[in-house]
């Protein structure tokens, strides 16, 4: 389990139940959650977890994380990728496989994440046959998504040092739409409360042929 912060998830130990539940039937699964460990209230969660649960612990001290990825990036603000053909997607699809959200399964989770704040519609509400490439899924999702700016995963000493919080036209409008419609007469958090752009329109992909 990750995240984000796994631990954060309301439903985190029912979770941790059920997939313990399963690893009854399939004894050599390993059951693995990934944090931060930063503050109080994830460190109270992880000592309270069952001795047979792998914890993969960072153990963060500080707000800011110099090492993580701007997704809030959307390459379609980006003129760099006026060409792109978003239906090719990122590594996270090879290495991570498939993710489920309560709006259905996704070609992998962060685009689950992408359409939680856009609105445009879900993932494929039963499990996906081997014939679907969910291509529409890719192409809708990868165009906000700033991983897709990468590509492949690219280790933590060639990254440049994210030191400010970064983000594109496209997903400040985005922000801004999700907290009225979510949390209307709550003031924005500063960093939406300047004047944004409305979203950049995806450049579609022809429909003849697969991606290259």
């Amino acid at each position: 389990m990750l995240g984000g912060e796994p631990t954060l998830h309301p439903a985190f130990f029912a979770i941790i139940e059920e997939l313990r539940r399963y690893r009854q039937s399939h004894p050599e699964c390993l059951i693995e959650v990934v944090t931060n460990g930063h503050g109080e209230a994830v460190r109270s969660k992880l000592s309270r977890l069952p001795a047979d649960i792998w914890i993969e612990n960072s153990a963060k001290t500080g707000e800011v994380q110099p090492a993580f990825g701007p997704f809030n990036l959307a390459p379609v603000d980006d003129a760099a990728y006026r060409h792109a053909d978003f239906r090719n997607g990122c590594a996270i699809m090879r290495d991570c496989g498939m993710g489920l959200t309560p709006l259905g399964y996704f070609p992998c989770a962060v685009a689950g994440g992408v359409a939680r704040i856009t609105g445009e519609g879900g993932g494929r509400r039963e499990l996906p046959g081997d014939d679907d490439d969910m291509a529409d899924l890719v192409e809708r999702n990868c165009r906000l998504c700033g991983r897709f700016r990468d590509g492949h995963y690219v280790p933590t000493n060639l990254r440049p040092a994210l030191l400010e919080e970064r983000m594109s036209p496209s997903w400040i409008a985005l922000y801004r739409a999700w907290w009225r419609k979510h949390k209307p007469g709550r003031p924005l958090p500063t960093v939406l409360a300047g004047e944004a752009a409305a979203p950049v329109s995806a450049p579609m992909a022809p429909r003849f042929g697969k991606p290259t």
